[in-house]
Parts: structure tokens; C-alpha cells; sequence
């Protein structure tokens, strides 16, 4: 009898003790936070006149480190340009970066009805770890054309470049 009462308390001891060290109780883990990415938004906006513009271009020089997501023909990725001008037609060349040129966008848009001064159009770029947004003023602007509807050059224009850096979750 001392046999059996001993063996059940070491029983109930040993099952005690499992129930204790099993207790899976949630908490006490780690959450993985979700992934982000830091990008540039370059805001772009042509200033300086009030006529209805028919079409624009011009070549945008990108700061050194500056680059463009593209796919495997080097066209630029769906949402890197954005264009705020409804039925408007665009096209858009960019050559990347190399040993000898900063990386260049050059980029021409069109509205047969034509379209007011002000923002026309923005650029995403993924940032890097530790990369630091850039100023407006470490792009440059080449060849700015603006013209009426009939195509005639209109002056006075310029093209304002204003950058925001936010997180987004892919």
C-alpha cells in the first residue's frame, strides 16, 4: 500500500510539474514587425504662365544614386510615373546611371484639349537603407518645351520639383 500511495504522488507530482512547463499560454513571443520601404515622391509642376498648354518636355538629370524601377526591356515599372492629367498622352525615355552620366528621365506629355499650369505629373524611387532624400535643387532641368495647342513655344515657364519621403508596406 505505501508502494501504491508513493507511486501516486510521484504521479501527481511528475503530472504537475508537465502541466506547468507545457503551459503554451500565448504571449511571451516575439511579433515580427512588417516590412517597409522608404521612397522619394519628386512632385512635378510646371509654374510660370497661365495659358492652355498643348504639350511639354523636357529632361530631368536625376542626382547620383537616383534611380528609376524598370522592367527587363528598361521601361520604366507600372507606378513609377504617374501622370495627374487625365487623357493626357505621355512617353518617357530613361537612361540609368552609369561610370560617365547621372541617370536621366526625359519625358514629353500631351493633351489635344490642352491643360492648365501645375502639377502634371510624379516620380517614385525606392531608397536604399540609409539613403538620405534629396533636395529639389540636385535636379536639373534641360530642354524645357512647352507649347500651345497650335504648337507655338510658349516662354516664361519652368518646372518646380518638390520631394516628400514616406513608408509604405509592398
Amino acid at each position: 500500500m505505501k508502494n501504491l500511495i508513493y507511486m501516486a504522488t510521484k504521479l501527481s507530482l511528475v503530472l504537475a510539474l508537465l502541466s506547468l512547463t507545457a503551459c503554451g499560454g500565448g504571449g511571451g513571443g516575439t511579433t515580427t514587425p512588417p516590412v517597409t520601404q522608404q521612397q522619394a515622391v519628386v512632385s512635378m509642376a510646371l509654374t510660370g504662365g497661365a495659358d492652355t498648354i498643348g504639350s511639354l518636355q523636357f529632361d530631368l538629370v536625376l542626382p547620383a544614386g537616383f534611380s528609376l524601377a524598370t522592367d527587363t526591356q528598361g521601361n520604366l515599372d507600372s507606378g513609377v510615373l504617374t501622370v495627374a492629367i487625365s487623357g493626357s498622352s505621355v512617353d518617357s525615355l530613361y537612361l540609368p546611371e552609369d561610370n560617365q552620366n547621372f541617370g536621366q528621365l526625359t519625358l514629353g506629355m500631351a493633351k489635344a484639349s490642352g491643360f492648365s499650369p501645375g502639377l502634371f505629373a510624379t516620380l517614385i524611387h525606392d531608397m536604399v537603407s540609409g539613403e538620405s532624400l534629396p533636395l529639389s535643387t540636385d535636379f536639373s532641368v534641360n530642354s524645357l518645351l512647352v507649347s500651345d495647342l497650335n504648337g507655338v513655344p510658349l516662354t516664361g515657364y519652368s518646372l518646380a520639383l518638390t520631394l516628400q519621403q514616406r513608408t509604405v508596406t509592398p
